[in-house]
């Protein structure tokens, strides 16, 4: 047998000076993470659902009994689902056909002529042809019927025109339900594209994401907007905001606005990212109303002072990724994982290495900085990111900023999808650098090797497995060569699916509004089933306490 041949790049980027491979692909590590989930699986207990509710599930034309319809779906549409006694149905293997979509726009990826990956990061901005068709159909045919029926989805009767993604849709003042706030609170949450919004007084903007602040600019005139001090700068200085319009409130403070008390909550997101929790007097009783914006939901918020013990009338959820299929990590493993396979990489190498990571505009910021701190770097971005930066008043990352890209080991940047190819291209531009390693850093592609949760997975069970991520579980992607190799980071600043049910069954939640993945039915109706289960949840067996949950 011949002995292995091994190329310089090969000792760089698959073993370290101890001869363990640090590739993340190491058959040991594999191979006790699959015994481990098998041991887990075999431990877990279902709850079982027969085929003929499933049947009922998918059939929306089925009516059930005794069943109030959801709030926020038509009164003739209930897509409800009774969680059933386990020991009373025999489970029946139910296949359904796993069409890869958009979290977001919903567009099937095989009609893409562009990466999936890419195409989902510009779609969570807001960037892509059809977010922005999907945006301006939900503006011109999404209404709400009245401030005393807020959660009923109406559709104007109109005909649909032909809708061009290039072209801005007309002006409106129909705006999705979802965006109107409730209780006659004269309030709209990231409604800016529809213009002046009959009712609406004051205009709220969770973060700086162009999916939620589109319809901004210097010419905006329909009335004050509401924001964090970090968006607030943003607005300002970036999309050159009239200032007179522009309110910044600082966070966790309350504040009276038109006789509503508001208080911003960090939402976990992008840096000046904030949930908003109105609180007002309705019928002579005090409601709560919590619009979470886009948010990752963690331990903190539900054990913040202004929300914990409190009831919360209407919850307005981020509800991205409110499917089993997308249960990633938790940030911190991920960021961990990320600072510390970058360490391990450059130990091993005999060259200088550059690591690159993809950013939105603003947010992911956080991956760079651990990794630049692991490795005593500098962090490289281009000027138009520079002035975002400066917004943000991280004085941490101010100072690990550097205009000259030779002095740093980090780049940051704003690129659609990392992969061998393009960081190659990138490494000829910067040639003061001999190797280059890129993460790609999104949440929503992660396979974990356990289970995943189904239709079908106990709620105990879900909450007893968060998911687990370190460095070895940094997989490479194909294309690597003796100078590249790019490794995919699951990293989201949206909820996961595991976040999404501890923070719905952590709180004392009387109505759940979805904020997005609304667009059809039968993506109403799967979100159903899980608020559904929440809710049955709560009310049997009431809420569970985060210190007794390794969330």
């Amino acid at each position: 047998m011949s002995k292995r041949k091994t190329s310089t790049i090969l000792d760089f980027f698959q073993k370290n000076n101890t001869g363990r491979n640090i590739w993340g692909n190491e058959a040991a590590a594999i191979e006790a993470s699959q015994k481990e989930a098998k041991t887990k699986a075999t431990s877990l207990q279902v709850e079982e659902i027969t085929p003929e509710a499933l049947e009922r599930f998918n059939d929306p034309s089925t009516k059930l009994e005794n069943v109030e319809p959801p709030q926020w779906a038509p009164q003739n549409e209930t897509g409800f689902l009774e969680p059933l006694k386990s020991s009373s149905y025999k489970i029946e293997k139910i296949s359904m056909p796993e069409v890869m979509l958009c979290p977001v726009c919903q567009i099937d990826f095989s009609a893409l002529s562009v990466d999936a990956n890419e195409h989902v990061n510009a779609c969570l901005d807001g960037r892509t042809p059809e977010t922005f068709a999907k945006n301006a159909k939900k503006k011109l045919f999404l209404s709400s019927k009245s401030s005393q029926d807020a959660d009923t989805i109406v559709v104007d009767p109109r005909t649909t025109p032909t809708l061009d993604a290039n072209k801005p849709a007309k002006k409106s003042n129909l705006a999705p339900f979802y965006k109107i706030m409730p209780y006659n609170m004269p309030f709209a949450v990231d409604a800016f594209s529809f213009g002046a919004i009959d009712g609406v007084e004051a205009y709220f903007l969770s973060h700086f994401h162009a999916d939620h602040y589109g319809g901004l600019s210097s010419k905006w005139e329909h009335g004050p907007i509401y924001c964090s001090e970090v968006t607030g700068n943003l607005l300002i200085n970036v999309l050159h905001v009239n200032e007179k319009y522009v309110h910044k409130l600082s966070l966790n403070e309350p504040h009276n606005i038109m006789g509503v008390t508001v208080c911003l909550i960090n939402a976990n997101h992008c840096p000046g990212s904030a949930m908003f929790l109105f609180e007002t007097l309705h019928e002579n009783k005090t409601k709560r109303v919590l619009h979470c914006g886009d948010f990752r939901a963690s331990r903190a918020h539900v054990t913040h002072p202004a929300l914990k013990d409190k009831t919360i009338h209407k919850l307005y959820l981020d509800t991205t990724y409110l499917n089993p299929k997308y249960t990633f990590p938790a940030q911190k493993d991920v960021v961990d994982a990320c600072a510390r396979k970058a360490l391990d990489v450059r130990n091993a190498a005999n060259s200088k290495l550059l690591i690159v990571v993809s950013t939105y505009s603003i947010g992911k910021e956080k991956v760079a900085i651990a990794i630049a701190k692991a490795l005593s770097s500098k962090i490289f971005v281009v000027p138009r990111k520079r002035l975002i930066i400066e917004q943000l008043g991280d004085q941490e990352l101010l100072d690990l900023l550097t205009d000259d890209p030779s002095q740093a080991s980090v780049h940051m940047v704003t690129m659609g999808g990392i992969q061998p190819g393009s960081l190659l291209e990138y490494l000829e531009q910067h040639n003061s650098f001999e190797r280059v390693i890129g993460y790609r850093v999104t949440g929503w592609t992660f396979q974990p090797l356990e289970k995943r949760a189904d239709l079908s997975s106990n709620l105990e069970s879900i909450i007893s497995r968060p998911p687990q991520f370190v460095s070895h579980d940094l997989r490479a992607m194909r294309g690597a060569n003796d100078k590249v190799a790019a490794f995919v980071a699951p990293y989201s600043e949206h909820s996961s699916f595991y976040d999404l049910t501890m923070f719905c069954l952590s709180m004392n939640i009387l109505s759940t509004i979805p904020t997005v993945n609304m667009g059809s039915q039968r993506s109403r109706e799967k979100m159903q089933i899980w608020l559904d289960r929440w809710a049955w949840r709560r009310k049997k067996q009431g809420l569970i306490s985060v210190d007794d949950t390794n969330w």
